[in-house]
């Protein structure tokens, strides 16, 4: 599941509609989703798991705007 969707014509995020974090916190606005982060970085790092590759998985949120 993503945590981001679209529910009758409106975005939310987990749950959240977006429109109304807007109005209480104004824009511009980011809203990150820790479930939606932890779920893609599970999706990236598990086949480097079972690959017994040495590796370094790093994530950076401000590199994804």
């Amino acid at each position: 599941m993503d945590h981001f969707y679209i529910k009758e014509n409106k975005l939310y995020a987990e749950n959240f509609p977006v429109e109304e974090l807007a109005k209480e916190y104004g824009t511009p606005l980011y809203i990150y989703s820790k479930n939606q982060i932890l779920k893609n970085y599970r999706e990236i790092n598990q086949p480097l798991v079972n690959s017994r590759l040495d590796f370094l998985n790093c994530y950076a949120i401000k590199a994804n705007h």
